[in-house]
């Protein structure tokens, strides 16, 4: 009998263990993930600060709490713990967090399932968003959370908006008739 628990439980953990794990998923030579729900992640964003232990993820896509009385504009940030594929600064990526998430600003997190996504390239641009976003935040004397980036391609411009972690915005425009 206790042979029988013993086994039982030790199947248990085995079937549990596999279940885990980092699943990264493979991406097509765009860098498109296939067959793979980005939206369900538990955040999409840029990277804009990797070190040894941590990545920093930014969404553009700003949350509205003016309404209850908070922020009228939020960006998520989350600094995931132990990214199990390189990524650099720039790109474009959705994140899984496994278990809790510390939600102090930016949260913190462990990952569970990373997806590089499509890097953009505006029509009429020389530059994607990535390069962009690389010269911009290497100027940055401070972490900077990049908070929008579009090109203008009448004028050639890329307007990159930054807030720092205390809500001060800045604003960079980089001329691609300037580039060298």
């Amino acid at each position: 009998m206790k042979h029988l628990f013993y086994s039982v439980t030790f199947f248990i953990v085995l079937v549990g263990i596999s279940g885990c794990g980092t699943g990264n998923h493979e991406v097509d030579a765009e860098g498109a993930a296939e067959d793979v729900d980005v939206e369900s992640a538990s955040i999409i964003g840029y990277v804009v600060d990797v070190n040894e232990e941590t990545t920093l993820v930014v969404s553009i896509e700003a949350e509205r709490f003016d309404d209850s009385g908070g922020k009228e504009e939020f960006h998520n940030a989350i600094r995931f713990y132990h990214m199990p594929i390189e990524v650099e600064i720039g790109e474009r990526i959705a994140v899984w967090a496994e278990g809790a998430i510390a939600y102090s600003y930016p949260a913190q997190a462990e990952v569970a399932d990373v997806v590089i996504l499509e890097e953009k390239k505006p029509e009429g641009a020389k530059l994607s968003e990535k390069e962009v976003i690389q010269r911009v935040l290497s100027e940055q004397e401070e972490s900077a959370l990049l908070t929008s980036i579009t090109f203008d391609k009448e004028s050639s411009h890329w307007n990159v908006h930054l807030q720092n972690l205390f809500g001060q915005k800045h604003e960079r425009i980089i001329d691609e008739n300037k580039l060298d």
